[in-house]
């Protein structure tokens, strides 16, 4: 049997390549003493980079471990309304040094099966609301009992704010209630959540 390479003039496979002066220069076989070889450099910098991972992460554990678990104090507050209907309850404010990450706030008459008349609003802020703007409002309940749950980094209180809940509508003579979870963080933990 004949090779292809036969008729066409074609160097045969088998054979050694004989490279021209450019292709060995742009990656031809390697003479020894050239300098060229396996690069360790490559592993030192990738060593130095997985050293500065393990540093930082090292550091985030330890800055993780030295945090304050939050406290949950708890929110309550209850009154009987007035003739107008409107009473405003305050749930507490924020001690100076701490952060509220507000989890949950329910409303309603003084027991959970209460049904009560009227409609609740909640406001952060430093005082108590002197009308009901949409400026500080929180949250809003048009049926009571009700109840609403926030998540992460959705409904915080800065130190000095308070959070108030006003009933609006309610039955004169009537006892009403709110109540709130919140973790409670010390401010720099709270904050550290934001930078670096």
């Amino acid at each position: 049997m004949t090779s292809v390479f036969d008729d066409t003039g074609r160097a045969d496979p088998r054979g050694p390549v004989t490279l021209t002066p450019r292709a060995a220069e742009d990656g031809g076989p390697a003479e020894p003493g050239d300098g060229a070889g396996f690069d360790f450099s490559v592993f030192l910098s990738m060593d130095a980079s997985l050293g500065r991972l393990a540093d930082g992460l090292a550091a985030d554990r330890m800055r993780r471990d030295l945090q304050e678990p939050p406290s949950n104090p708890p929110l309550f507050d209850v009154g009987v309304a007035p003739a107008s209907g409107v009473i405003t309850l305050d749930l507490g404010s924020v001690p100076v040094g701490f952060v509220w990450q507000v989890r949950r706030i329910i409303v309603g008459g003084a027991a959970i099966t209460t049904s009560a008349a009227g409609k609740a609003y909640a406001f952060a802020q430093g005082g108590p609301p002197s009308d009901l703007n949409l400026t500080n409002c929180v949250d809003l309940w048009t049926a009571l009992p009700a109840i609403s749950k926030y998540g992460t980094h959705q409904l915080f209180l800065l130190a000095n704010e308070h959070l108030y809940v006003v009933f609006e509508g309610a039955s004169e003579g009537q006892q009403y209630a709110a109540a709130a979870k919140v973790e409670q963080w010390d401010d720099a933990t709270y904050r550290s959540t934001f930078v670096e």
